[in-house]
């Protein structure tokens, strides 16, 4: 197949839709031949004439959606229409919607509407049948679990040697924008209390809100904003993952960092944020909370009982891998549909 990626991959890969896009065009390009495409480059002469001599099969629309998305993809639709011999097959998917009531008016005014939707909750999932769409539940996320690996504790004690931090201290770690809609500053309580050290590791695709680094940093925890190439190694050092993060637009649907932590088997505490408490269920390390209040609770527990923390197998079923082969199967069925 001949597909055609609209997505960003430029400078460091540590944003949610940027890793997705990331790794789908890494795995597709093992099998098919693949065009990544910026759609912010859009009005440039360059991206309409490789999308040309591409002559894609498929075209995939991976960030937002946003109004803006739905309008591109029906000028790709009427472009292809007409410079290509055959038909591509348009499909668009839902990591981080952005759609308010009027777009959605707009979108169905304008009939941009894509061969297939892949949302990635149920919730988008019934939005989008109300709207006429052919949509499918479909899981456009995951983890590299060759990369991100559990790992013993003469290997952690070298990782805390190296990244400077006390075998004695309780990593407790989130990794993500530093802004206040993630909710870290709520964290800032923890720190120090029971031997308890936070670790953020912020995200150099968008900015800092210095208010936010300044809080955390006068808290003293750690906060990290240089890219880190090999992000999987401070998991590997950490004790737990912390996902705080309440408000939607703050993180895609299903935060990658999570799958991250739970690859690397760590116990896991995060908020019902999206589509985690429908592909996930709380145990065996994973604790889901509602109030701020619960985190503390879940930490005694994780400390005190020595739970059996079995995360990793509960994300293995989200490897990047099995995505991709069920993404061909998708392509595969509207070629031949």
């Amino acid at each position: 197949m001949r597909i055609c990626l609209l997505g960003d991959t430029h400078g460091n890969i540590d944003e949610g839709m940027k890793n997705i896009t990331y790794n789908l065009s890494k795995r597709l390009m093992k099998r098919h031949d693949v065009l990544v495409l910026n759609p912010l480059d859009f009005a440039s002469a360059s991206f309409w004439r490789q999308l040309r001599e591409f002559k894609p099969d498929i075209i995939h629309y991976i960030p937002g959606p946003s109004l803006r998305s739905f309008i591109l993809m029906k000028l790709i639709s009427y472009f292809t229409k007409h410079s290509v011999k055959h038909r591509p097959r348009l499909v668009m998917s839902t990591p981080l919607p952005q759609l308010s009531k009027f777009s959605m008016q707009v979108i169905s005014k304008i009939k941009a509407k894509p061969d297939v939707m892949l949302v990635q909750s149920k919730k988008h999932l019934e939005i989008f049948q109300k709207l006429g769409f052919n949509v499918h539940l479909f899981p456009l996320y995951g983890v590299d679990t060759e990369k991100f690996i559990p790992v013993d504790n003469k290997r952690k004690k070298e990782l805390r040697a190296r990244y400077g931090f006390n075998e004695d201290t309780f990593v407790l770690l989130h990794v993500g924008h530093i802004k206040s809609g993630r909710n870290i500053l709520s964290l800032t309580s923890l720190e120090g209390r029971d031997s308890i050290h936070l670790v953020i590791v912020g995200s150099t695709s968008t900015d800092v809100e210095k208010k936010v680094y300044t809080e955390l940093k006068k808290a003293g925890s750690t906060v990290i904003t240089e890219y880190i190439p090999h992000i999987e190694e401070l998991y590997q050092l950490s004790d737990c993952y912390i996902f705080p993060t309440m408000s939607k637009n703050n993180s895609i649907v299903v935060p990658l960092s999570v799958l991250e932590a739970m690859s690397c088997n760590l116990p896991v505490i995060t908020t019902k944020f999206g589509a985690l408490p429908e592909i996930f269920v709380s145990g065996d390390g994973l604790f889901f909370i509602e109030r701020e209040e619960e985190i503390y609770k879940a930490l005694e527990t994780i400390r005190e009982k020595g739970i059996t923390v079995k995360t990793r197998e509960k994300v293995l079923l989200y490897s990047w891998e099995n995505i991709v082969k069920r993404l061909e199967d998708v392509y595969e069925e509207l070629l031949h549909y």
